[in-house]
């Protein structure tokens, strides 16, 4: 499940890759080291372990992270069993996967992660928080 956001340059024709997102449905409520290996994949889980959200740097701060996460979001709803998208943010990141959650009632739906505190993910080394979007039934 990837979703590209491009641009196409003043040619006409060339494009640049502005930012990507890719997640794999798993059986795990949270992004686990399970959830991330290659072939993991399991069609018949109810969660998205979102595993990529990059935007390039030239274009950050422009609002087309959280644009291509909503994108994201709406389309994986449509899919059958989905009940949640889940992924570990470092801790300078979480802010922006929580920030619409006090609005998130007024809106059909808004980014609104919720965080759940500390990741066992153990990838990089790094301390990851996990954070996942439960869709509103």
């Amino acid at each position: 499940m990837t979703l590209g956001f491009f641009e196409v340059q003043d040619d006409g024709v060339s494009e640049i890759l502005l930012a990507v997102i890719h997640g794999t449905r798993t059986v795990d409520r949270a992004n686990t080291d399970r959830s991330m290996t290659i072939g993991s994949h399991d069609p018949e889980g109810a969660t998205v372990a979102l595993h990529t959200l990059c935007v390039h740097p030239v274009y950050r701060a422009r609002g087309i992270g959280t644009k291509i996460l909503k994108e994201y979001l709406g389309r994986v709803k449509k899919e059958k069993g989905v009940e949640r998208v889940a992924l570990s943010a470092h801790d300078g990141l979480v802010p922006f996967y929580e920030r619409y959650e006090t609005i998130r009632s007024l809106a059909n739906f808004s980014v609104g992660f919720v965080n759940e505190g500390i990741s066992e993910t153990e990838c990089t080394g790094a301390t990851w928080y996990d954070c996942v979007y439960t869709y509103k039934k």
